[in-house]
């Protein structure tokens, strides 16, 4: 039987809403990916910050530096600025612009796959939530945890077009908890989400 965590106390909680902050004035700043360095940096910093490096996987130990240059090269040479300009004039996450933010996710969670052999969804969620905050809902384990919880056991129908199908099921289970909250609260954020999921 895993021993109970530790209650903590207020003093011991730390607010991260300035990181947060940083990273998305980074990708504010530097939206585009033409620049295979500045690529590589904003891969390490968002994945070092949310234990999403790609590094960590990949058992790139000694070799990351290989690693970062690989993916971001592959970055560069795709059409990650299209894919994310498809998705610019969303307004809200639906289910009616659904399918632009999950080609969106899907392609650039292939083109890491396809780098590193490993499925890197987190990562992938996380990057493109940094460049398009209002639109890709952050998926990682603890978070698809606890939106299933929120939301108990039900049937979530599937896309049938292309698409990660786990972080396509978190983000319908996430618009569905977001739906069915009061009328004020259907306006609530991917990060507000997040907040809330991970009790921030």
């Amino acid at each position: 039987m895993r021993p109970a965590m530790p209650q903590m106390d207020e003093t011991d909680k730390i607010s991260w809403e300035w990181g947060n902050k940083v990273l998305y004035r980074m990708c504010r700043e530097e939206p585009g990916h033409t620049d295979r360095n500045k690529v590589a940096a904003k891969l390490w910093l968002i994945g070092r910050a949310y234990a999403a490096q790609i590094e960590r996987r990949a058992g790139a130990t000694g070799e990351s530096e290989a690693l970062y240059a690989k993916v971001a090269t592959k970055i560069v040479k795709s059409d990650i600025d299209k894919w994310l300009e498809d998705v610019a004039d969303i307004d809200r996450p639906d289910i009616s612009n659904l399918q632009e933010i999950l080609s969106a996710n899907y392609k650039f969670t292939s083109l890491l796959k396809c780098v590193t052999k490993l499925g890197l969804r987190s990562l992938a969620s996380k990057y493109l939530h940094f460049h398009r905050p209002l639109y890709f809902f952050i998926f990682d384990y603890r978070s698809s945890t606890k939106i299933r919880e929120k939301i108990g056991r039900r049937h979530i129908p599937l896309p049938a077009y292309s698409a990660d199908q786990e972080y396509a099921a978190f983000v319908l289970r996430c618009m569905t908890y977001r739906d069915e909250k009061p009328a004020a609260e259907h306006d609530l954020t991917p990060r507000q989400l997040d907040q809330e999921l991970l009790g921030y």
